[in-house]
């Protein structure tokens, strides 16, 4: 059965006749199939981007791990070094310390020696010259003995025991 096509008050409106049969599921199928085709674009082009997005995210995760790693291998590093040159500093220090006990031990030695040695050598000086004094005493008298005083002095005696005065601290006092 033909279906015939309605015309309207209006005779320049048509409308289009509703085919029955397999026209019709055709024209609806097409159009389902358009449909479908441009939902799978639309669902690949979206998987296509989400994709994009989380090799990106993967790379960058990535990337950051990776630097965290590389930062905590450099603290580790830090960490170790600054430990050893503490350790270090804190051997140098007792090792500073012991020399420097050591070398005031043997600065009070030297200075136990040096007085020992200052003592002996003042001994040994006054000796010298308490011996020194002595032959020259001898040698004087011997040749005052011998040749009798010179005349300078004899001047310079008499002036001295005139200037001194006599309370009998002098060995000789003439007042």
């Amino acid at each position: 059965m033909k279906q015939i096509q309605f015309r309207g008050a209006n005779r320049n409106t048509n409308f289009a006749p509703i085919q029955s049969g397999q026209g019709q599921l055709d024209q609806m199928r097409r159009r389902d199939t358009q449909n479908i085709n441009d939902l799978k674009e639309s669902q690949s082009q979206k998987e296509k981007i989400n994709s994009e997005r989380i090799s990106g995210l993967e790379t960058k995760f990535s990337k950051e791990a990776n630097n965290r790693n590389e930062l905590k291998t450099l603290e580790d590093k830090t960490f170790a070094t600054r430990q050893a040159a503490i350790q270090q500093n804190q051997q140098t220090e007792k090792e500073n310390a012991r020399v420097e006990q050591l070398n005031i031990q043997e600065g009070a030695k030297t200075m136990e020696a040096l007085s020992n040695f200052s003592a002996g050598i003042a001994k040994q000086v006054t000796e010298f010259q308490d011996a020194k004094n002595e032959s020259d005493m001898e040698a004087a008298y011997a040749e005052a003995l011998a040749e009798g005083l010179p005349a300078d002095r004899v001047l310079a005696q008499e002036a001295m025991e005139a200037r001194a005065p006599c309370n009998g601290s002098n060995r000789r006092s003439y007042c």
